[in-house]
């Protein structure tokens, strides 16, 4: 049930990301996100799993309470991320950031069989038929089960999440 679910959601993320990639932000925010645009603040970090940086790893802030939206980033080869709340024809470049509040906050890093991250357009599903493995443990990578929590604050606050599991 988990697993189907983790692959809806990705199947979901990927279509966002598609539609992000093919639409560039233009000079005006369409007003149905001008108030969500408003709200959010950069959130940066860095993720590392026994005490190495995590690269290519998914990080999802998924918000505790409703009303806000979910952001994420992939982390670069010294496991830092910069947080982007996906919006329909805004770019990531304008759509950086995530809304203040409590979040719960999943990390999740496939990885072929010989360690490397799954090829660039392959589905998930289609990844793990190939023998792709996640390789952060669940209490991490598995949305109902995270442990992992934070608070994004306001604008004036330092919204920096090192992420040391």
């Amino acid at each position: 049930m988990c697993k189907m679910f983790n692959v809806a959601v990705l199947g979901v993320s990927l279509l966002l990301t598609s539609v992000l990639v093919g639409c560039g932000g233009g000079d005006e925010v369409p007003s149905e996100f001008q108030e969500v645009m408003s709200k959010i603040v950069p959130a940066t970090g860095k993720v590392t799993l026994a005490g190495e940086p995590l690269a290519n790893a998914t990080v999802t802030f998924i918000p505790v309470n409703d009303g806000a939206d979910t952001a994420s980033a992939v982390t670069d080869a010294n496991g830092m991320y910069d947080l982007v709340t996906p919006l329909p024809g805004i770019s990531p470049e304008e759509s950086k950031g995530v809304a203040p509040g409590e979040y719960r906050v999943r990390i999740s890093r496939f990885a072929m069989p010989d360690g490397s991250p799954i090829p660039a357009g392959m589905m998930e599903a289609e990844a793990e038929g190939e023998g792709a493995k996640e390789s952060v443990p669940a209490k991490y990578s598995n949305f109902e089960a995270t442990t992992l929590k934070v608070t994004v604050a306001s604008p004036k606050a330092e919204n920096n999440f090192d992420l040391e599991k």
